[in-house]
């Protein structure tokens, strides 16, 4: 993943998709600053890892040009695995310590010794159920996750999309209820992004260069949306069923329960990523789909499905220029504009940055001489 597309927020990822592009390179040795090596094998590692790592032989640095990878979009260097394992030893092999370790190199060996070690952990229950590390086993790390976390909605919803997959769709449903009712969806996905920031500050990056390569995080948390959005696929799968058969209450209570899952996402906590948003948008336009386009109803504030789809075209035009004002801006960005966006990112929100920066722009363009 890039850095510009972790500084949008995983934004131009999902705003390209389907787009023809061509491949994000690494930076060349010479830009890699001068600590580039090979990374050192992780003790007792899965072959297949290994294997996966032999072929593509990664360049591994401390130190990179931070201003080349933003000019020439270039996939960063991950940090050397010596470093890594200095981290892990200071900090006694903790299970922070080993999901950071795991994010910066994205070696399944380090999630599955916190599995094996810290296996009450929500955070590596979590990321346990994002990577499906133990297929076979999912369903007792869904009911650990529950149990760890029970007032975490989102190990309701992922357990509701397990039992969708099994065909259960009775329990699957009383998932969603139990969610619906959880005000809280704790994702730990600032956690995890400033866990891995202090390892690459403990391996020697400047603060800049910790913030720009830390996306671990960002790419556990593709999956985890890809899952949420199937289970409104599911959910609206079931509202059809319902619809055949004229049963309009159930439509509409299955409705409220997608719509449930799609504020979580757009607003609070949630809404500090921007693809949780986009997602959460993309989710609410599944389940408006399903009902009656012109009747008004309670849960939509009296609103038809027709004007809120077209208030979500509007949402979405306002993120696209949003991500336009970020591919112009960012790339002449002085190093000390840079933290402060990322610092804004950090206290505000992803989306809030963005439309910092834009404000910031546009008062620019207001100041030149015309």
């Amino acid at each position: 993943m890039t850095v510009l597309a972790v500084l949008a927020g995983i934004v131009l990822h999902f705003s390209n998709r389907g787009r023809q592009q061509t491949p994000a390179q690494p930076l060349p040795a010479q830009l890699a600053g001068s600590e580039a090596r090979r990374a050192t094998p992780h003790r007792n590692r899965d072959p297949e890892a290994a294997a996966i790592e032999g072929e593509t032989q990664e360049l591994a640095a401390v130190d990179f040009d931070w201003r080349q990878a933003l000019t020439n979009h270039a996939r960063l260097p991950k940090l050397p695995r010596e470093e890594v394992e200095k981290y892990l030893e200071q900090n006694r092999r903790s299970a922070v310590s080993l999901l950071a370790a795991y994010g910066a190199l994205r070696d399944t060996n380090y999630l599955k010794e916190a599995a094996t070690n810290f296996p009450n952990d929500p955070r590596v229950q979590l990321s346990v159920l994002r990577r499906d590390v133990f297929p076979e086993e999912r369903r007792k790390w869904l009911d650990l996750f529950k149990a760890s976390s029970p007032d975490n909605s989102l190990a309701n919803y992922f357990s509701a999309r397990d039992y969708f997959k099994n065909g259960q769709s009775e329990p699957a449903v009383n998932e969603l209820l139990e969610a619906a009712g959880k005000p809280a969806f704790k994702d730990y996905v600032m956690e995890f992004k400033l866990d891995e920031e202090e390892l690459s500050l403990a391996a020697g990056r400047s603060s800049l260069q910790a913030r720009l390569s830390s996306s671990g995080w960002a790419e556990d948390l593709m999956p985890q949306l890809a899952s949420l959005k199937a289970l409104a696929q599911d959910v609206a799968a079931l509202q059809r069923q319902y619809s055949s058969t004229g049963d309009n209450a159930s439509v509409e209570h299955l409705a409220q329960m997608g719509l449930s899952l799609a504020d979580k996402l757009d607003t609070g906590d949630g809404a500090r990523i921007v693809l949780n948003q986009l997602v959460g948008r993309a989710i609410e336009a599944i389940m408006l789909k399903q009902l009656d386009p012109n009747a008004s109803y309670d849960f939509l504030g009296g609103k038809t499905p027709e004007d809120r789809l077209a208030a979500l075209k509007e949402q979405k035009a306002s993120i696209d220029s949003l991500r336009q004002t970020f591919l112009e801006t960012i790339p002449n960005m002085t190093e000390a504009e840079l933290l402060n966006y990322t610092e804004r990112q950090r206290l505000y929100g992803q989306a809030e940055a963005m439309r910092w920066l834009q404000r910031r722009s546009a008062a620019g363009a207001s100041e030149r001489p015309q």
